[in-house]
């Protein structure tokens, strides 16, 4: 039988920088409040997890193109975090983010 393999693509981003580009913006970073996610594709999900691998936060947006999110990070503490944004086509960005 035929077997289709379907490959994904995963960027990472390992400075901790504004992401700013033709499809996807990643600001302020560093943060304090907030997180703000654009998107010229869907967004199906954001994580936000610490540098320990422990999930701050898992938003199942299912935010449709052109997409803008914002991620409250109020109630998270000072430190390193790593956002993972999956795109509804399964494509994956992850990068660190700095919350002031």
């Amino acid at each position: 039988s035929d077997s289709i393999a379907r490959v994904n693509y995963i960027t990472v981003l390992v400075g901790i920088e504004e992401i700013d580009d033709a499809n996807l913006r990643v600001f302020p970073n560093p943060c304090r409040d907030y997180l703000l996610i654009e998107s010229n594709r869907p967004v199906g999900s954001i994580q936000i997890s610490d540098i320990m691998g422990n999930l701050v936060k898992d938003l199942k947006v299912d935010c449709p193109a052109p997409c803008e999110w914002r991620v409250d990070m109020l109630d998270v503490h000072p430190g390193i975090y790593f956002c993972r944004i999956v795109m509804n086509d399964g494509n994956m960005i992850l990068m660190k983010v700095l919350k002031r």
